[in-house]
């Protein structure tokens, strides 16, 4: 996931659709896995009794951290749009607010659309690195989980080794009794 936001935070105006489409599966395939793997190791490494606190915890913690990056991802590129656009004539900073890329350009002169674009992709480019940054945290967390097995105890493979051991106890009683 790390790896697909930091090549979003590559994005030009003129970037191909096989680069963009490209990194968006590698960021989504990533993410699926940070929600996916927390689950089962929420489960393996749990009390069986704790379980159901622990996956609950798991899942607000994931629903308000995106609720709040949201927030925060549409507050940095407002901002950076104030702030990139504020010199061209005809900007006005609700337009940012009310209607997107598309109001802005009707908004501007026509020799100020490539300003435009190139400003939005720099802000778009600023969210995407605060996504970064989440992300790469998100590998502290994957470090800190223990290894274990999630694969459940085989009963039939764990038959034999019990038939084994009473016929061994069975064996030295019964040399003992002969004794």
């Amino acid at each position: 996931m790390a790896v697909g936001a930091g090549l979003l935070t590559t994005f030009q105006v003129d970037t191909g659709a096989e680069k963009w489409i490209g990194y968006q599966v590698l960021y989504g395939v990533g993410l699926g896995w940070c929600f996916q793997i927390p689950n089962l190791a929420v489960q393996t490494l749990l009390p069986k009794p704790d379980v159901p606190i622990g996956l609950a915890l798991m899942v607000f913690g994931q629903l308000l951290g995106a609720a709040v990056f949201v927030a925060v991802g549409e507050n940095v590129l407002g901002n950076q749009l104030v702030q990139r656009l504020s010199g061209i004539p005809g900007f006005n900073p609700s337009l940012v607010t009310s209607g997107g890329v598309t109001s802005l350009l009707s908004a501007v002169p026509s020799s100020f659309h490539d300003t435009v674009l190139i400003a939005y992709n720099e802000a778009l480019r600023k969210v995407f690195q605060v996504g970064l940054i989440v992300s790469s945290l998100t590998v502290l967390g994957a470090f800190t989980l223990e290894w274990r097995s999630i694969k459940k105890p085989d009963p039939k493979a764990a038959k034999p080794d019990a038939e084994k051991s009473t016929a061994t106890e069975e064996k030295k009683q019964e040399g003992q009794a002969i004794e």
